[in-house]
């Protein structure tokens, strides 16, 4: 009688460890805690991304809008933009709008990613080792949903105020757009004429999301992977 009483038991609370059970509080406080340290060094390697990398970008874009001999080369772009418009016009026109858009971008792909992370722990089983490559690129795909929902209407602020600076302006005229606000301005009042307005600032969201997702996955794949090979190599300077 008392074994059947205790394989009864131990098949018992066998079944109630398998049952899903609510996060403690301290779990929960400590989910929340990683979200907020992944937003907010998300956001600042987004400050540092726009601050590095708009120029190039800046220059990308009127490579590929001027009108041909306009530029004979990269670095022609960037002497006759410094020339005509000085070093901060020259090299950061339009960068309110990414430095706004890029920074959300960053920290929400980063607390996506976490985020994605603790889903992927929920529904499947991580071992002693981690995450698993699949584990990961599956948190990666999950972070590009909100990163590309924040990116496309600063991307097309950006790309329409970086274009605007090629058009030449005849004596007197003023250029259509005064800065990002009025561009969101104008962009609202247009699609609002035809369907509520925020479609205008999401053209070529699928494709843009198709294109994020794989990116975001191998990404993140080699941030881990990176993790996971400096850890091994130089684990005896970890404290």
């Amino acid at each position: 009688m008392s074994t059947t009483s205790t394989t009864t038991s131990q098949a018992a609370e066998a079944v109630v460890e398998k049952i899903p059970h609510a996060p403690s509080q301290e779990d929960a406080k400590n989910a929340l805690a990683s979200q907020i340290r992944s937003l907010g060094a998300g956001a600042f390697g987004g400050v540092c991304s726009v601050i590095v990398g708009h120029p190039f970008d800046l220059v990308k874009v009127r490579l590929q809008t001027a009108e041909r001999g306009v530029y004979s080369s990269a670095m022609d772009v960037v002497r006759k933009s410094v020339a005509r418009d000085g070093l901060r016009r020259g090299l950061y026109a339009g960068v309110s709008a990414p430095l706004v858009g890029v920074t959300p971008m960053f920290a929400v792909s980063f607390w996506g990613y976490d985020l994605g992370k603790q889903i992927v722990s929920g529904l499947t089983t991580v071992g002693p080792d981690g995450f698993t490559i699949g584990q990961i690129s599956a948190a990666g795909f999950f972070s590009a949903i909100p990163m590309t929902a924040i990116t496309a209407p600063f991307e097309r602020v950006k790309v329409i105020l970086q274009v605007q600076d090629q058009k030449q302006l005849a004596p007197g005229e003023k250029p259509k757009y005064s800065g990002g606000l009025d561009v969101v301005r104008q962009l609202y009042r247009e699609g609002g004429l035809r369907s509520g307005g925020f479609k205008a600032f999401f053209p070529g969201f699928g494709p843009a999301l198709t294109r994020a997702v794989p990116a975001n996955a191998a990404t993140f794949l080699g941030v881990e992977l990176a993790h996971q090979f400096m850890n091994k190599s130089f684990g005896e300077l970890k404290k």
